[in-house]
């Protein structure tokens, strides 16, 4: 994957949501063993924890996500 793309992906409002997914499911216990076990998880994910609050708030901090890419001169921006 290129340097470029690497950094739009820090960017992209819906990285930062596939990233709440991931951790959600991380969290999950027991771990889905079968593809229809995972599919059922994520879209109970999506309904319960991705709300267009959550999404509008993530759209809005990409002014502050330009600055900090900006300021890390392209590199990965850390959030932590």
């Amino acid at each position: 994957m290129s340097q470029d793309l690497k950094t739009f992906l820090d960017i992209n409002p819906i990285e930062q949501i596939w990233g709440i997914r991931k951790q959600a499911l991380k969290d999950e216990r027991p771990q889905p063993t079968k593809a229809e076990e995972l599919e059922e998880i994520l879209q109970q994910l999506w309904k319960d924890q991705v709300s267009q609050d959550l999404c509008r708030s993530i759209i809005l901090t990409m002014p502050d996500r330009m600055i900090k890419l900006n300021q890390c001169k392209g590199r990965k921006i850390e959030d932590k």
